[in-house]
């Protein structure tokens, strides 16, 4: 970090990442697709909480750690248990910002949030930290940023000079209709505009310190304006933070380049990854959050049963369990056909992560190599089909390449039998733009990036 002044005057450079050209309708439609199916996730989400009256505050983790650039970190003979104190006070700092602009949505109202209004949430954000007098918070810097990487020093964020008028241009175009579009959802749209708000914030980097905790924060406010819930807006802030290095380096990529959609790819295909954890995590633990609501209510029986009452309620009980029987089976299978379809668009990801990687989509039937190229997506448990039998290796999903083009790939899982014709559930699939067959009696869910002639199971 320099302290030196900024020495331009007017406008010193342009920067790539930093044209304010960028227009939601101008992106492909794949994107769009994706949003899709993230947006179906983000309102199964909504409905479970909104229906069984989950906290809004269940999710909230804040993961938003880094040391505040203050004199006692500049000073090398600090005590390491004073820093530890202030990176707490940081913390607790960010959090009561949060948990300020949530109960303003949560009311129904809009979190404000202008350039005035950047400069409150940062001095709260420093607050109760040392400052150094010639890096106040709540103000924009005086002086160049930089960081030294193999003895070169790199600039970070715009000139100090050119700071004001990139922001003032920043929050204009937040307002325009660049965002607006007839495609697509209002929700997804919102979205879109809270990632690439995001980026250009860290961008032009304002401030000497905490400039992405406030563009985290920036980002949390234009989802919560848009109607996303608490859990949900904090999910793509926690997942940046989780993969530090992998959001370093598409953030860079994308300043540097100028292709908003290399930041993107990253933030979007992490929002996919991170619903439908929590709608995993979510179903699994639905039991003990209706165990909770009932711990939570009072019932006081006004008076005590008679004898008859309780023989009426057992007999009421005895039919109903009778009727419940034979639908269990039914109630397993569907249970794991919504597992398996989650775990496939998990699983797909990891594919997609695997060609990103190697160049190439992997080809045979065994699932085992996406652990090994992408641990961090997929583990061994995530890989076994709920009809592949016991164990796992041998059980997991099966993956094809139609035709043996290994430009397409094909990933199945057997689904619930329905009928016991001896055979082997599977999907035959010949030809990338052929359509999908099955043997008669199976139910097999399959995802893939194939033209297929026929899309009717778990790829919509």
């Amino acid at each position: 970090m320099d302290k030196d002044q900024c020495v331009h005057e007017g406008l010193a450079r342009n920067y790539p990442g930093l044209d304010f050209k960028f227009k939601i309708d101008d992106l492909p439609k794949e994107y769009l697709d994706r949003l899709g199916r993230s947006m179906a996730a983000c309102h199964r989400i909504t409905g479970l909480v909104d229906k069984h009256k989950i906290s809004r505050r269940q999710a909230i983790h804040l993961t938003m750690w880094s040391d505040p650039i203050s004199t006692v970190w500049l000073d090398r003979n600090a005590d390491e248990a004073l820093k530890q104190k202030y990176r707490f006070i940081k913390g607790q700092n960010v959090l009561a910002l949060y948990n300020e602009v949530s109960a303003i949505a949560d009311a129904g109202e809009q979190i404000p949030f202008t350039i005035d209004d950047t400069f409150k949430y940062h001095q709260k954000l420093l607050s109760n930290i040392p400052q150094d007098p010639a890096r106040p918070s709540g103000h924009y810097r005086k002086g160049e940023m930089t960081v030294t990487k193999q003895g070169v020093k790199i600039a970070v964020g715009t000139c100090c000079q050119d700071v004001p008028a990139y922001m003032e241009r920043l929050f204009a175009w937040l307002d325009s209709s660049a965002f607006e579009s007839n495609q697509g959802s209002a929700m997804g749209n919102a979205f879109i505009k809270a990632i690439v708000a995001h980026l250009y914030f860290v961008s032009i980097h304002p401030f000497y310190d905490g400039n992405g905790s406030t563009a985290r924060l920036l980002q949390y406010s234009i989802l919560r304006n848009a109607g996303v819930s608490a859990q949900i807006a904090h999910l793509l802030a926690n997942y940046y933070n989780e993969t530090r290095q992998e959001y370093i380096e598409a953030s860079n990529a994308a300043r540097l380049s100028g292709d908003v959609t290399i930041f993107l790819d990253y933030a979007l295909q992490g929002l996919s990854l991170k619903l439908n954890a929590y709608l995993r995590e979510l179903l699994k633990n639905f039991p003990d959050v209706i165990r909770e609501q009932v711990k939570e209510k009072e019932y006081a029986l006004a008076k005590g049963f008679t004898i008859l009452e309780i023989l009426v309620v057992l007999a009421v009980l005895a039919i109903l369990i009778g009727m419940a029987v034979p639908r269990i089976k039914g109630m397993q299978d569907q249970g794991g056909m919504t597992r398996a379809k989650s775990e496939l668009r998990t699983v797909q990801a990891a594919v997609e992560s695997y060609k990103i990687n190697t160049g190439s989509y992997p080809s045979g039937t065994s699932m085992d190599g996406l652990v090994t190229a992408s641990p961090q997506l997929v583990t061994y448990e995530n890989l076994q089909d709920p009809w592949g039998g016991a164990g796992v290796r041998n059980h997991s999903y099966q993956l094809m390449n139609p035709g043996n083009d290994t430009q397409y790939y094909l990933i199945q899982s057997r689904g619930p039998i329905l009928i016991n014709n001896g055979n082997s559930c599977y999907i035959q699939l010949d030809s990338p733009t052929g359509t999908p067959n099955q043997p008669d009696g199976c139910q097999c869910l399959f995802v893939t990036n194939a033209p297929v002639a026929s899309m009717t199971l778990a790829t919509r």
